[in-house]
């Protein structure tokens, strides 16, 4: 996988220029490991918080191990600065955490922009100033570490070309462009993963959207349990399998990209007493060692999604997260 050289480009009116080739990067730059998956979680407890070593010491307590992998999810305006050199997110990576983080360009209310920058003002170039902020502050960080510009830019459309609250896939794909070209000359040890939710058919949306291979290290997906009272717990290989193919199979380009589970989760049923949830992490477990493609596994572990609602739940969590293949190694 190559890397766009350069630092800012003129505005990306939708077109996609084909990137000077720099030298390639060392094998390992791009954290894809030889067997595997990397383990990890967003350990916060709610989602409206971010993770802090209190919490994460908690969730690996009764986990039983350590993660490898802390991811963070930033929502508000252009992400108010909180990838800062010395502040709790650096601390995670100088305890020996890798990081992960998703951020979203702008807040909306309806399809009105109140913080932060659209997809189209992004692609303007109108967004340059902050986003060459936010890319000092994780150069500043100075470790590899996995970014996802707006993750799951399909959940809500419906027609593979306008997203109802943030404009035009074709938006999308310029305002991808336009970021990766900042973060990649100022930090270049940042990998680069798009995450599309990818457990709906958004398969024309998939390809309208995507920014061209070049721009992309890693491609991840959201694949979720969906069954929100807990009762019919869908596995990770069903909400999957229609991205999987999209990706693998028929989506322009390449076919090989690491591929991530960025966020998953499942409701406890409280009639099953854990044992649905229980169930859907061994099926799950037992097919992420038939997909050699799967390099990347983080929970998020928030709210009713918890991975310890229940002892049963708990003891098959605690019994995936200890099993030799979720600990990826380079």
């Amino acid at each position: 996988m190559t890397r766009l050289s350069g630092g800012i480009a003129a505005a990306d009116n939708g077109v996609n220029p084909p990137p000077p080739p720099p030298p390639p990067p060392p094998g390992d730059r791009l954290l894809v490991p030889s067997s595997g998956v990397w383990f990890g979680a967003t350990p916060s407890n709610s989602a409206a918080a971010l993770p802090t070593m209190t919490t994460l010491a908690a969730f690996e307590t009764m986990t039983g191990r350590a993660l490898q992998v802390v991811r963070f999810y930033a929502s508000g305006g252009i992400w108010a600065p909180w990838f800062v050199a010395g502040s709790r997110e650096k601390a995670f990576s100088d305890a020996g955490y890798m990081l992960a983080f998703s951020a979203k360009f702008g807040s909306y209310t309806g399809s009105t922009v109140t913080s932060g920058f659209s997809w189209a003002q992004v692609a303007a170039g109108l967004a340059d100033a902050t986003l060459q902020a936010r890319a000092d502050e994780l150069a500043a960080i100075d470790k590899p570490m996995w970014l996802c510009f707006h993750h799951e830019s399909d959940t809500g459309e419906s027609d593979g070309v306008t997203h109802p609250t943030y404009g035009l896939a074709s938006d999308f794909a310029a305002a991808w462009r336009r970021a990766y070209n900042i973060f990649a000359s100022t930090c270049p040890k940042v990998i680069f993963t798009l995450c599309y939710g990818g457990y709906k058919t958004h398969t024309t949306w998939w390809t309208n959207s995507w920014p061209g291979d070049a721009y992309v290290d890693w491609i991840a997906s959201d694949p979720y349990a969906l069954s929100a009272d807990g009762s019919n717990p869908v596995s990770n290989e069903q909400s999957s399998s229609t991205f999987r193919n999209w990706a693998t199979v028929t989506k322009p380009g390449r076919h090989d990209f690491p591929w991530a589970i960025w966020e998953t989760g499942c409701y406890d049923n409280p009639v099953a007493n854990g044992s649905l949830k229980g169930a859907w992490f061994d099926t799950n477990l037992a097919w992420f060692k038939t997909m050699p493609s799967l390099k990347m596994y983080l929970y998020s572990n928030q709210g009713a999604l918890r991975a310890d609602t229940t002892p049963v739940a708990t003891t098959h969590w605690q019994s995936l997260a200890a099993d030799p293949y979720m600990t990826a190694t380079l």
